[in-house]
């Protein structure tokens, strides 16, 4: 794929005359992945759905879906319908716009004019759109950076070995924002319309943030440098959560323990995650390991929320809920070092009613060391509640 390299425009109009639309997908519930994302773009008047009710957020987003996208996020109406007006006197008049694919009376031929004309999109050497081709992350990676300026231009293309990484930076620029959804584990792989409408959520308030980003973001590292993940689902708990594939299986004790640290009361059961030598068989051979994952009866969640805020060896993180889960995040100290733990549990408008546990994710050590918080981020990025059955 070729782009222009145009100075980006109005990269700070969001949402600028956009109208108003449903939110409501049969196929977009609300524990789904990218709900949140889905809806409050669907609410900005940004994506839109299908006349059958239907996202289809699994569906492969074709160039002219993310093109109209692009151009709703970031132009003013008037510029994109505009756009194809090819009379000189016209107050928005840019050269004409020739993909013969790309018919002037299609629905989302001012939108490519308008991604077309501040060079987030080109054609193909052949003079083509393509407009219903798919659309890969290192592609979309490249357009949202110089569409919202993250990079003026376009880089060079240096050929030969080094055009098969032509899009490092841009995957970059996007990891740095925390706007790359961890099912993105392929940069080739065609994106999808739900990780299409969780990337452009994530950058809804550049440059300047109005709200905390969300942390489930793959890393450039991840990306770049991908490392073996094993997936830990626990069918009783109801929830999954991913490890590095060097380390043993997960271990689960059936008996909860409490181990000085806060919540200052003993689990119902623990799961131990980490590099542990030797056999682990759940009566003490495992706490030299890093992380464990607690559960906790719902009854004293307020008495644990309460614990931790009173706690002199706590600092309290953040507290977000989101319409996936509940979570608070902390700092402990105790007299060797200061380690990282999350509450989480399923969003507290549902918990009471439809799951009796809350969980704390902790690993000993990961504020003292950036290797151990980076393992930890990682693993907390993966982590999701299981649907109930």
């Amino acid at each position: 794929m070729m782009f222009r390299c145009l100075t980006p425009f109005g990269a700070l109009l969001l949402f600028a005359g956009i109208p108003s639309a449903s939110a409501a997908f049969f196929d977009v519930p609300d524990d789904h992945p990218y709900a949140d994302a889905i809806h409050h773009l669907t609410r900005t008047g940004v994506v839109r759905g299908y006349e059958n009710k239907s996202f289809q957020p699994q569906n492969a987003v074709t160039r002219a879906e993310f093109s109209t996208i692009v151009a709703r996020m970031l132009y003013p109406r008037e510029f994109t319908e505009g756009c194809l007006d090819t009379d000189p006197d016209a107050s928005l008049y840019i050269p004409a716009m020739s993909f013969p694919d790309v018919p002037e009376d299609s629905w989302f031929a001012p939108f490519v004019c308008a991604a077309w004309a501040n060079g987030v999109v080109s054609g193909y050497p052949d003079g083509t759109f393509r407009p219903e081709e798919g659309v890969n992350f290192a592609e979309a990676a490249k357009m949202l950076s110089i569409g919202y300026g993250l990079t003026g231009i376009a880089l060079p293309d240096l050929g030969g070995r080094a055009n098969a990484i032509w899009y490092l930076p841009y995957v970059r620029l996007l990891a740095d924002l925390d706007a790359v959804p961890m099912a993105i584990e392929d940069v080739g792989r065609p994106l999808t319309r739900g990780e299409m409408a969780e990337i452009l959520y994530r950058l809804r308030d550049f440059p300047k943030r109005i709200e905390t980003v969300p942390e489930l973001s793959r890393t450039y590292e991840e990306l770049t440098h991908p490392i073996g993940w094993a997936r830990y689902e626990s069918e009783e708990h109801r929830f999954a959560i991913e490890y590095p594939d060097v380390w043993p299986e997960p271990h689960e004790v059936l008996r909860g323990v409490y181990d000085g640290h806060a919540p200052s009361l003993s689990s119902l059961w623990r799961i131990y995650l980490g590099p542990a030598p030797g056999a682990c068989l759940g009566r003490g051979e495992c706490v030299e390991r890093d992380i464990t994952i607690d559960g906790y009866d719902l009854s004293v969640l307020d008495r644990t929320l309460d614990g931790l805020e009173t706690r002199e060896s706590v600092t309290i993180l953040s507290e977000t809920e989101t319409g996936q889960m509940y979570k608070v995040a902390y700092d402990e100290q105790d007299d060797t070092c200061i380690s990282k733990a999350v509450i989480v549990l399923r969003p507290l408008r549902t918990s009471k009613y439809r799951n009796t546990t809350f969980l704390r994710i902790r690993m000993r050590c990961a504020a003292d060391d950036s290797d151990r918080a980076l393992t930890f981020r990682r693993i907390l990025q993966s982590f999701e509640f299981l649907p109930l059955y």
